[in-house]
């Protein structure tokens, strides 16, 4: 190349591509297009050959038969939907219900307490009645207590049967109350202690006279420590405490809290 041909001005051809003096024009590579198909992800593609278990075989066909007969789903929950009991028939579910809970009680006591209590109970219903004779009343308490003598142990930690041991206590004469106390007085402790029987104590305290309170106060002595951190026995410590306690026994019984050389 000479000097001359080095000054000549070169023509710049059009975007087009077209060639130039100055050479061939390179093309302008597009970018790659995306293809716009998403690949399948590993959830959504399905094994060939792979046979379902019965319960997804059944799945599978119930939701192809919702899909063809949209109203059949709904008309099934309609079906499923109970009716409201009628009156007969809750009367009869609750006989049932009666008839299974008597069962239970009748398996957990043995025959013959079971049966005292269903009469026990069955008296104390009658003897409660406002509008029974004076009478009467007194001959269904002497019933009550000759069925109960020498059990009484056994029903009166139970929560339907001590309440006739308790209408005995009120509305028996004191002889009746000193005569459960020397049948119950070796357990009288596990009786204070017992959610329902406690209630017993505490009416003999109620209903009985000094000397009553006095003989239960000395089979609760020596315990009484024991009893006061008991969640159900320390109401039976309150009550003889603060309402029916002289001076010595409310001595005695602080003296059980200090040392021995203190009593």
């Amino acid at each position: 190349m000479t000097a001359v041909d080095a000054e000549k001005p070169v023509d710049v051809g059009d975007a087009g591509g077209e060639e130039t003096k100055a050479g061939p024009k390179r093309k302008r590579k597009r970018p790659r297009e995306e293809s716009r198909e998403k690949p399948q992800s590993l959830e959504t593609k399905k094994p060939k050959n792979v046979k379902l278990l019965p319960a997804a075989e059944k799945k599978k066909k119930k939701k192809k038969e919702d899909v063809k007969n949209p109203g059949k789903k709904n008309v099934d929950a309609i079906k499923k939907k109970k009716t409201p009991p009628t009156e007969e028939e809750k009367r009869e579910a609750k006989k049932k219900q009666k008839e299974l809970k008597e069962q239970r009680q009748k398996k957990s006591k043995s025959e013959d307490v079971y049966a005292l209590g269903v009469e026990i109970k069955r008296l104390w219903e009658s003897a409660r009645r406002e509008d029974l004779h004076e009478k009467e009343r007194t001959a269904i308490i002497g019933t009550m207590f000759e069925r109960v003598r020498g059990n009484v142990s056994k029903i009166v930690f139970a929560h339907d049967t001590v309440r006739a041991i308790e209408c005995l206590v009120a509305m028996g004469g004191p002889e009746v109350r000193k005569q459960l106390l020397a049948e119950t007085k070796d357990q009288l402790k596990e009786i204070a202690k017992s959610a329902y029987g406690h209630f017993f104590v505490v009416k003999l305290l109620k209903y009985g006279d000094r000397q009553l309170r006095k003989e239960v106060y000395s089979f609760l002595e020596g315990s009484v420590a024991a009893l006061a951190k008991h969640k159900v026995a320390n109401n039976v410590l309150e009550a003889f405490y603060n309402e029916y306690a002289g001076a010595p026994e409310r001595n005695r019984m602080l003296q059980e809290f200090c040392g021995p050389e203190f009593r």
